[in-house]
């Protein structure tokens, strides 16, 4: 017999670098942003910073700065860099949400697919 589609899925196909986000809610600290390359890059080489929220656009491109990885995002050897600006504003935005909703004890953005034009968060889980 014939199935029963409950539902699909349609995404737009993206192609850029892989970058992790993610927030854990420290009981001393609150809540912890973590930014980094993601990919092979967090698992091997832990290219990662933190900060603890609420941070601002400033402390946001910090961040991205202090990565070891940060050559990459810019550009490197004819690859195009990644929209920088986006991506700050995305940590800036996990940021004021942890802030506001304090149930959110941990989330993960891995991967988000940057590249010049856009930021897309491809995966993501979120613990209450």
């Amino acid at each position: 017999g014939l199935k029963k589609i409950e539902g699909i899925l349609v995404q737009e196909m993206v192609s850029g670098n892989e970058i992790a986000i993610g927030m854990k809610r420290d009981e001393q600290f609150g809540p912890v942003l973590m930014a980094g390359l993601g990919g092979i890059f967090i698992e091997i080489i832990k290219d990662v910073t933190f900060r603890v929220a609420p941070i601002e656009k400033a402390e946001a491109m910090e961040m991205i700065k202090e990565l070891k990885g940060y050559k990459l995002l810019q550009g490197f050897r004819g690859k195009p860099g990644v929209n920088i600006d986006k991506l700050a504003a995305l940590i800036v935005n996990v940021s004021n949400m942890v802030v506001k909703e304090n149930k959110v004890m941990a989330l993960d953005f891995n991967p988000v697919i940057a590249n010049d034009k856009s930021v897309v968060v491809a995966d993501f889980r979120v613990i209450i």
